[in-house]
């Protein structure tokens, strides 16, 4: 598999990253060649130039020198000898590559002194010339031009070029074959990595399309199962209602049995006693015990108007819950001096039997303890219904407990099962010496 790289020529043309590095290198590599083939002989020649033409312009110091001596020692001759010293010089310099000697007067007219090669070479490429001004007297007559031969420094420039051509070229082909190279090695690389790439996102496609199937087919599940556990619920809730008004309509028919049956007895038992006392009158001592007789039996039937009335509020069906509380909470501040501020809101809210009843045990079991445990001379009862619940809260100042200590008693055991039964729950916050808060919440629906 071959990799493609998201990289454009000017054409368009997609190409490969081997391609693409060539294309770059090649200039490179070229440059390099050119600059290493030619960077050595081209310094060689501009060197050995500038030596020639230093030599140029020393020999012609040289021949205006001598030039200069000769026509001050003789003034009138010094002309017709310079060829002679011209010869001297050139004979001088035959082991140089002084090619020619031209003395030129001011204006730059040959005076005839030339010596060495045909005038011809002056239009030679491979000839420099250096000048120097001749002076007689401190005044200048004219100027000495010495020509030098530079074949030598550029066959010197081109007996160096060719190794120095062949190593530009070893450098090009390695700036441009290595890294060409690494970049075919690494287009294999990655096209390795993007194959398993390309595996691995497909298993890993395949195994999140079979995640997701299991997720959904457990998410069914879970949403059966919940459906199933709120219908449960539900349902538990209805039994647990009906357990409730059961457990109502069981208290409330062993009061009525308690009344029918105990207290008619007791009654009968009581009217018995008396007409026993009226018979008996000549007996002190039999008399007083009828009379404590009685007073026994008026105190168990009290004891089992209260039990009857515990049993089976009675009061809830005649005026309903919101009046009953309100009584109770009356009788339960004339029963305990207690000063009790009670709110009792219960709304438009239908309630069935089972939260009424409920309601009521709650609320009477709580204030019991309060009078039972806290002797607190200020009690706050309020019962109100928000939302999908009907809230019982009782706070008073009394002596408080440790929950940590206390723990859970009898009665709170029973007023949280009551709540928990219907739904709902029941909170208690207590601190030693600083009263008791007690929240209960029942679910109305």
């Amino acid at each position: 598999m071959t990799l493609k790289r998201a990289m454009n020529d000017e054409k368009g043309r997609t190409l490969t990253l081997p391609h693409y590095l060539g294309s770059r290198l090649l200039p490179l590599a070229v440059l390099v060649a050119a600059a290493v083939s030619l960077g050595a002989p081209a310094a060689l020649l501009d060197l050995r130039m500038r030596e020639l033409r230093g030599q140029a312009q020393a020999t012609g110091r040289s021949v205006a020198a001598l030039i200069s001596r000769e026509a001050q020692q003789r003034p009138v001759l010094w002309r017709y000898d310079t060829l002679k010293l011209v010869e001297h010089v050139s004979a001088r310099e035959e082991q140089t590559n002084v090619r020619r000697i031209e003395i030129t007067d001011l204006a730059g007219h040959p005076l005839g002194f030339g010596v060495g090669v045909d005038i011809s070479i002056l239009a030679r490429a491979d000839v420099l010339w250096g000048s120097s001004r001749i002076e007689i007297n401190g005044e200048p007559v004219g100027d000495v031009w010495v020509g030098v031969s530079a074949a030598g420094a550029r066959r010197d420039a081109l007996r160096l070029l060719v190794p120095f051509s062949l190593l530009g070229l070893i450098l090009a082909l390695l700036i441009y074959r290595i890294p060409l190279r690494a970049a075919v090695e690494a287009e294999d690389r990655i096209s390795t990595l993007v194959t398993e790439l390309d595996r691995s996102r497909r298993a890993l496609a395949d195994r999140g399309e079979d995640l997701e199937r299991e997720v959904l087919a457990r998410s069914s599940e879970l949403s059966h199962a919940y459906a199933d556990l709120q219908q449960k619920e539900a349902h538990l809730r209805d039994l647990s209602g009906r357990a409730v008004v059961l457990e109502e309509d069981e208290r409330r028919a062993i009061a009525r049995e308690l009344h029918d049956s105990a207290g008619q007895a007791l009654t009968a038992i009581r009217i018995h006693l008396q007409l026993i006392g009226e018979r008996v009158k000549d007996d002190e001592g039999m008399r007083e015990l009828v009379k404590k007789t009685v007073a026994m039996t008026d105190e168990t039937v009290e004891e089992i108007r209260r039990a009857v009335r515990m049993l089976g509020p009675a009061i809830l069906d005649e005026i309903g819950l919101g009046q009953a509380l309100d009584r109770y909470c009356d009788d339960f501040a004339e029963r305990t001096s207690a000063e009790v501020h009670h709110t009792i809101d219960l709304g438009d809210a239908k309630l069935s039997a089972a939260v009424e009843s409920a309601c009521y045990r709650i609320t009477q079991e709580a204030l019991n303890n309060v009078a039972k445990h806290a002797h607190a001379s200020r009690v706050d009862v309020r019962i109100a219904v928000e939302g999908d619940l009907l809230v019982i809260e009782i706070e008073d100042t009394g002596r408080g407990f440790s929950l940590d200590e206390r723990g859970d008693g009898r009665g709170l055991t029973g007023m949280r099962e009551r709540a928990e039964l219907l739904g709902g729950s029941l909170r208690v916050d207590s601190t030693p010496g600083e009263g008791t808060k007690l929240r209960a919440e029942l679910a109305i629906h």
